[in-house]
């Protein structure tokens, strides 16, 4: 390549990062039941759900959810992977437009029954499962993904009282977090009800949950005056327990309390410390384009989460 040619390069190169952004990936675990709690409870047959919503025509992945709809607008699949294209809007409210010169706004109507929407890939390895969330603002809410999917089990494919959870995937930086803790104060925990129903760690938390047909359990611990919350036994070390799951109950974890780098008190979040990876895409190219570099980060992750204890719920 001549020098001529090479500058030319550097320049569209130059170019197409000074236009791209940063996008973050993050992971997390799939938790399905059809007639969770009942003596007909199965579990979820993951493969057969999503391959089935691929199969789908896209003018029938449309769902209200309260003042939103949420859809599926494009699909991919490679492999033992399948990505969708999950987008989010209100179709009664009117986009408002700012304009810097006259400082002024004014409501815009798409028109032809159209509105505007946020869009976010889902890329999904359902043999693992593992679901990869391309994850930015606006987008679209891991609950309303969570009840798209629920639903269309329901509706579509006759799974009675289908539940679906995404619970993060925890990162090793959370225990390491939750070890400088030289006093616990308060600890919150959710769970929400794993794979396999409700796993022996879990029950020695909280007794017998299975019994308890709770499809979720929210529980907060706080020390005496002066004291702290034990990390070697008890609630927080089976949290710890847990968080080194890949795949696990956890759908959060909070830790407040003191350590010895911080003045006051500092809190520790688990949906803060989950496995994450980032991808530089072109927010102008068109939405397949930009599923390309965020399928490359996502077959890195599922690689690195494999090399964590696997352990699962």
């Amino acid at each position: 390549m001549t020098w001529g040619r090479l500058r030319a390069a550097k320049v569209g190169e130059g170019k197409l990062l000074a236009r791209s952004v940063i996008r973050t990936v993050e992971a997390h675990s799939i938790h399905g039941h059809v007639q969770a709690g009942s003596p007909d409870e199965s579990l979820l047959d993951y493969p057969f759900l999503f391959h089935s919503v691929l199969e789908t025509d896209p003018r029938d992945l449309r769902m209200p959810m309260g003042e939103d709809t949420v859809a599926i607008t494009e699909t991919s699949s490679r492999g033992g992977m399948l990505a969708f294209r999950f987008v989010s809007g209100n179709s009664t409210e009117l986009p408002v437009m700012y304009d810097p010169n006259t400082a002024t706004t004014a409501s815009v109507n798409p028109g032809g029954n159209r509105f505007v929407v946020n869009g976010a890939w889902v890329i999904v390895y359902p043999a693992e499962r593992i679901v990869l969330l391309e994850r930015k603002r606006p987008g679209v809410p891991v609950y309303q993904i969570e009840k798209f999917l629920s639903n269309f089990g329901r509706g579509r494919l006759g799974m009675a009282g289908l539940t679906m959870s995404l619970n993060p995937i925890p990162s090793r930086s959370f225990e390491e977090e939750v070890s400088r803790f030289t006093r616990i104060r308060e600890a919150s925990i959710t769970l929400k009800r794993p794979n396999h129903s409700w796993t022996k760690s879990a029950e020695a938390m909280l007794g017998e949950l299975g019994e308890s047909n709770a499809g979720a359990v929210q529980l907060q611990l706080n020390a005496d005056r002066g004291q702290s919350l034990s990390k070697t036994r008890g609630v927080v070390n089976e949290v710890i327990e847990l968080a080194r799951r890949p795949i696990n109950a956890l759908k959060n974890a909070v830790i407040k309390g003191r350590t010895p780098e911080y003045e006051g008190e500092r809190s520790v979040s688990l949906q803060k410390h989950v496995v994450k990876g980032t991808a530089r895409i072109d927010p102008h190219s068109d939405a397949i384009d930009q599923l390309a570099p965020l399928l490359e980060v996502a077959s890195q992750m599922v690689e690195e989460i494999g090399d964590l204890e696997w352990r699962n719920d």
